[in-house]
């Protein structure tokens, strides 16, 4: 009796095709999971980002004695008691936060936010009794990100209240 002891050829191309296209899945399903992941990431750093900006605005809308927005809604000025003054500046890159005193940058910030558009403004509230000191405004900054084909244009708006005393 002549027993057959190891694979015909048929058994070893079937073997060897059968390996390759379970590599072919696994190697498109790691592709997908990693492209997810970076696109997780990235939505994270820019919440981060957002987050931070808007912390930093409302404190310093909530210091202010004094707010002011360019005409061309590319910077927002903020003047403290202590005569700092703190310009936040659309960039190419996002927005940046210059704090001064006396013409020299004493601090500065970067949000990097990518493939935004920046706007800024400055939105008097009218309801205020004429004995009030104060004027109410709100500084706004409209963030508009770019969308592609999978995801459309966003906009994220960031709120803060400034009491600007009035001059006396």
């Amino acid at each position: 009796m002549n027993r057959r002891t190891g694979s015909s050829l048929i058994e070893v191309l079937t073997a060897v095709a059968l390996t390759t296209v379970l590599a072919g899945l696994s190697t498109a399903a790691i592709h997908t999971i990693y492209r997810a992941n970076q696109t997780i990431v990235a939505g994270s750093e820019q919440r981060q980002q957002i987050s931070r900006l808007a912390r930093h605005l409302r404190r310093d809308a909530q210091l202010a004695v004094d707010c002011q927005a360019a005409a061309d809604q590319q910077s927002l000025t903020f003047t403290l008691p202590d005569g700092r003054n703190i310009q936040y500046e659309h960039t190419s890159r996002g927005v940046r936060r210059f704090v001064r005193l006396r013409e020299k940058t004493i601090h500065r910030d970067a949000f990097v936010l990518p493939g935004s558009e920046t706007q800024f403004a400055l939105v008097t509230l009218a309801e205020q009794p004429a004995s009030d000191s104060k004027s109410r405004m709100i500084a706004q900054v409209i963030l508009q990100f770019a969308g592609d084909e999978k995801n459309p244009r966003r906009q994220r708006r960031i709120e803060a209240a400034v009491s600007a005393r009035r001059p006396e």
